[in-house]
């Protein structure tokens, strides 16, 4: 139970489990967190391929592009040796990752002189592209490589957000001076930030919001799934019960357009009430630990959705988002999620209680 921003979960539990979905820390440390990112192929996520630049690479076309800046200064694109994977190292995936492409930029001989761009597209290094981009003093190298990206690379954008850079820490990249200062570029072509699985059991440290590191594995590499120890105290845990216990009920389900009249019992047979934040100092403080965790601000994240499975209650495998594609004749759904433009994107997930025995949840395509 907990905080959407798009999820795929499956939760069957023994005997009086609780749950949710959003998070916070500190005092005594509670029940871990999973976190599920990039569910599927998420109609707000990426899909589709970008091009194969080891075909490039085998039958090279010209690269020379020529195009003013604003300042009437102009640059070309041409291909170079191939080069060692630079800070990408550290992020290049066991799996290919559609959407997300690495990229390492480095002045060679000081400011203003060409620039030597590596491509690590899908987060792989089999297909990986180096170039030079010259550059007259006073050119701006940002545009220069959004432009190359897109011509050269086959970047586009998958979503209604444009594609984005951003830092290995999630920053996003709007200008040459942060570009060149990056050790490594994340190019997303869905225009939002999702951590790097890298390959199963892969940790990374994630400042949080209340200052303390967090060390965040990797559980699963499709779907994406990371794990986090620690994530709530004890005390918020048995707050989040004691509050939402007395008033949670029937959970519902959007139907598709498939099981109109079916009854939601059918798939889920939990109970469940969405806690708002307002008027709840502990829940507000979650609200900006996960919004640090999953560097998206809290006005896109939906209220606190707590579950509770009794001894043989089930929720039984679906996508957290909405494929509006499927839910053609709900208007509902299709106002909510905007005809698509609108969607979770990933869920947080928090365990607050445990049982003797029973009770998981699965991710159908993680094996």
């Amino acid at each position: 139970m907990g905080k959407n921003k798009s999820s795929k979960a499956r939760v069957p539990s023994g005997t009086g489990s609780v749950s949710t979905t959003r998070q916070v820390k500190q005092e005594k440390l509670g029940w871990p967190a999973a976190f599920a990112l990039a569910a599927l192929a998420s109609t707000i996520s990426f899909y589709g391929t970008v091009a194969t630049l080891g075909e490039w690479l085998n039958n090279p076309v010209p690269l020379d592009f020529t195009a003013g800046d604003s300042e009437g200064l102009s640059s070309s694109v041409h291909p170079a040796d191939f080069v060692p994977p630079c800070g990408a190292r550290d992020f290049l995936a066991s799996v290919p990752v559609p959407g997300l492409h690495l990229v390492c930029v480095d002045e060679k001989d000081g400011p203003g002189s060409p620039l030597l761009v590596s491509i690590f597209p899908r987060s792989r290094n089999e297909t990986a592209l180096s170039f030079t981009i010259d550059r007259k003093v006073g050119t701006n190298p940002y545009w220069f490589l959004h432009r190359a990206l897109e011509k050269f690379a086959g970047v586009e954008n998958r979503t209604v957000n444009p594609w984005a850079m951003f830092t290995e820490s999630g920053k996003r990249i709007t200008n040459a001076q942060e570009l060149l200062a990056a050790p490594t570029v994340l190019v997303y072509e869905g225009g939002s930030f999702i951590w790097p699985g890298v390959e199963v059991g892969h940790k990374q440290i994630v400042e949080l919001a209340e200052g303390a590191p967090a060390v965040m594995e990797t559980i699963s590499m499709q779907p994406l799934v990371f794990s986090i120890d620690d994530f709530l105290t004890l005390l918020e845990c048995d707050y989040i019960q004691a509050h939402a216990s007395p008033r949670v009920a029937q959970s519902g389900v959007s139907l598709m357009d498939k099981d109109k009249g079916k009854a939601a019992t059918e798939w889920r047979t939990s109970s469940t009430y969405f806690m708002p934040s307002r008027g709840h100092a502990p829940l507000q403080a979650i609200d900006a630990r996960v919004a640090s965790l999953t560097r998206v601000p809290t006005g896109h994240q939906e209220l606190v959705q707590v579950l509770r499975y009794r001894e043989g209650e089930k929720y039984d495998a679906h996508h957290d988002f909405f494929d509006p594609a499927l839910y053609a004749k709900d208007p509902n759904t299709l106002r909510m999620t905007q005809h698509g433009k609108v969607n979770r994107m990933a869920t947080v997930l928090w365990y607050l209680s445990d049982v003797q025995a029973g009770g998981k949840q699965t991710n159908s395509n993680s094996g």
